[in-house]
């Protein structure tokens, strides 16, 4: 269970206040219409801050093309920060480019990807002559793509080797490359940072997982406010799928899960009154925004009732 910590008023508050704040900045005061792609940025970067920093849309130079995340290995990176990744941690040994498919990627794609390796690689390589340094082979980084699944006519096709462990396989040794087929991974601890990327039912066992599975504080808080984030900006889009209401109902669910737990937690403390002001004060932020009432509902699980009331005090 998550331990209430003193400014969990200020994380609730800011967990749409952030969500408001990325979009204007990224997309210009438009809601992305790939609200998955930036989840997968955003969640990647803070689940790996703990062994070095990532970078989302790193600029290739030569062309006008981005990398989904540029990873940057800390010089000593923990090792209890890296067990805490499970898998993850295993797979991101160095500095690496990470590409994330919201759908199973055709062969086209995966070349594109192997060409952001190789591009990167001799901008590398040029930065060290330039400063009277050589780079080894073993210095160059590596290419993880994730995606939900992969046929296994491409696996072939790209010579790929399946690992000991399942749903991670290997391109041949020299182009540095692993791939990670999401839907193919044990659903265990072990594996949950990589398998809340996936899709659907697999997606859905995952936040299940990361709400009923005990996992140190830091990141739990973290990846609770990028899920609510999630579900705000799917919320706040409209139109949307099939896979993305059920989505929405899943986060829902492991919010109240998690909002049950601080509240549980705060009646030991005696702080339940400050953890339920913090959740009328991310609802008059939506308010304050122009959000509707039942969007604010569905994001705070406060009841029609209880906002007008907050909207009532704005106008007062």
């Amino acid at each position: 269970m998550v331990v209430l910590k003193q400014n969990r008023e200020s994380r609730l508050t800011g967990y749409i206040d952030s969500t408001i704040a990325s979009a204007r900045m990224d997309f210009g005061d438009q809601m992305s219409q790939f609200p998955h792609d930036d989840f997968a940025k955003s969640y990647l970067k803070e689940v790996l801050k703990g062994i070095g920093r990532a970078v989302p849309n790193r600029a290739l130079k030569a062309e006008t093309r981005t990398a989904d995340l540029w990873f940057r290995m800390k010089a000593k990176p923990s090792a209890s920060a890296r067990k805490a990744l499970g898998l993850l941690g295993r797979i991101v040994v160095k500095d690496a480019l990470i590409e994330v498919f919201r759908n199973a990627a055709p062969p086209v794609e995966i070349r594109s990807c192997k060409s952001k390796l190789s591009l990167l690689e001799v901008e590398l390589i040029r930065r060290a002559t330039r400063r009277g340094k050589s780079l080894k082979e073993a210095d160059l980084p590596i290419l993880i793509l994730l995606m939900p699944t992969c046929s296994l006519r491409i696996r072939r096709g790209f010579s790929l080797t399946p690992t000991p462990t399942p749903g991670v396989y290997k391109f041949p040794e020299m182009e540095r490359t692993v791939l990670v087929v999401l839907h193919q991974l044990p659903k265990t601890k072990d594996t949950i940072w990589l398998r809340m990327l996936g899709r659907a039912s697999f997606q859905q066992q995952a936040i299940n997982d990361f709400v009923e599975t005990s996992i140190p504080a830091a990141l739990t808080d973290t990846v609770t406010e990028l899920l609510a984030d999630y579900r705000a900006i799917l919320e706040a889009r409209g139109r949307l799928t099939e896979e993305e209401e059920e989505l929405i109902m899943n986060l829902s669910a492991a919010y109240q899960k998690k909002k049950q737990d601080w509240l549980e937690e705060g009646k030991k403390e005696g702080k339940k009154e400050g953890v339920v002001l913090g959740v009328n004060q991310v609802a008059l932020n939506l308010l304050q925004e122009g959000f509707t009432l039942d969007v604010i509902a569905r994001a705070t699980n406060l009841t029609i009732a209880e906002i007008e009331r907050l909207q009532s005090s704005l106008e007062s």
